[in-house]
């Protein structure tokens, strides 16, 4: 054989070769919509085979006047949401957390101060483990450290923060308890697991902690930059704080967060109509509001490299919309809306930053805090 006709062969075996592994990726891609993130074609090198991507899976509604939670599965590629079941038997039902590792879902109830714990099954259904009692009343809205292996509540009515460790099967066990102001209302974890932050209504302020084997440390409390602070939520760096401040004049307080010591500082407000809750996309591109009263919309916020926001647009929510999510990839955003008379999750799909409406859904009395199950697939 000829030396070219050696190279000749050699090049169409590489070819014939990267051919069928790319053309097998793409095949698995048009099986598992995993594959779609962050508008990256299948037809790439099959190093990608290796990747793994965050996808919604689940949504889980908490309704507060029936003491229950809705139970969704989410069609991940159209993002729209079925009905799976609905737990109940948790009489003034507040916060829902989902496991970061997609193990357990827990919920704050308030009548009788609980925290309910479920196992997740395969389909995102729940069975129940068990009950975990808080060392004070009024247990409200959860969040997670990143790894899982904490929990924290803010308690509105006796004006703390309380710790948890999870255990493997789901028990909790307390690790602690931070000061914080009066009227705690939602509260966030920091990226890197090592501060936490609540928005305190009755302050009006936030509230800084530091975390160190599941046990907050209160260091500081300031001024929210309006009044009613009722949301609050971190980009994805970490570097900035956004608090919607019901109040007054409404507006969206934007904090710098100094990496090192977790201490936020004020650095402008932004007016806003009406806003109640606020969440940063997974991009860390765009910033959504729920905004109540005569508006009940969603707005779009453009965010800047220094925080800054920009208002893009706005769309119709129903009434009275409450909280909002977002999934990892930013494809789709739900709102829940907590008006008894009308009660439903609205659905949107994000086009360009923009929410456009998909229709609503029923939940329940209507819905109060709502988090995603989210899974990692390859």
């Amino acid at each position: 054989m000829r030396s070219s006709d050696t190279i000749s062969t050699i090049r169409s075996w590489i070819f014939l070769s990267l051919v069928l592994l790319v053309s097998g990726f793409a095949a698995q891609c048009s099986v598992r919509a995993e594959c779609k993130v962050a508008d990256v074609n299948c037809n790439v090198l099959p190093l990608l085979l290796y990747s793994k991507v965050a996808v919604a899976t689940n949504l889980y509604v908490v309704n507060s006047t029936t003491g229950s939670l809705s139970e969704y599965s989410i069609d991940r590629t159209t993002g729209l949401l079925a009905s799976i079941g609905t737990a109940t038997g948790m009489a003034g039902a507040s916060g829902v957390q989902v496991d970061p590792l997609g193990r357990f879902v827990f919920v704050t109830a308030q009548t009788t101060p609980r925290i309910h714990r479920f196992a997740i099954d395969t389909t995102g259904a729940l069975s129940v483990l068990g009950t975990t009692t808080p060392n004070f009343t009024f247990p409200g809205d959860l969040c997670s450290d990143p790894t899982g292996d904490y929990l924290y509540s803010v308690v509105a009515g006796n004006n703390t923060v309380e710790g948890f460790s999870v255990s493997s099967t789901g028990f909790l066990t307390s690790t602690g308890t931070g000061v914080a102001a009066a009227g705690g209302s939602s509260l966030r974890i920091h990226p890197s697991g090592r501060f936490m932050y609540t928005a305190n209504s009755g302050g009006p302020s936030i509230s800084a902690y530091s975390l160190s084997a599941g046990a907050p440390t209160n260091i500081l409390t300031t001024a929210s930059g309006g009044t009613t602070p009722q949301g609050i939520a971190l980009d994805p760096s970490g570097n900035f704080l956004y608090v919607a401040n019901s109040g007054g004049t409404p507006n969206i307080a934007i904090f710098s967060i100094n990496q090192s010591t977790g201490i936020p500082t004020l650095q402008t407000t932004i007016n806003s109509t009406s806003v109640w809750a606020v969440i940063v996309d997974p991009t860390g591109q765009y910033v959504y509001t729920t905004n109540r009263g005569a508006s009940n919309s969603v707005s779009t916020y453009r965010r800047d490299s220094a925080g800054l926001l920009t208002l893009i647009g706005n769309v119709a929510a129903g009434t009275a919309p409450s909280f909002l999510a977002v999934d990892p990839q930013s494809q789709f955003l739900y709102v829940s809306n907590s008006n008894t008379a009308t009660q439903f999750v609205s659905q949107y799909r994000i086009v360009s930053g923009l929410p456009v409406s998909m229709g609503t859904i029923p939940a329940g009395d209507g819905g109060s805090f709502l988090n995603l199950l989210v899974k990692q697939f390859y």
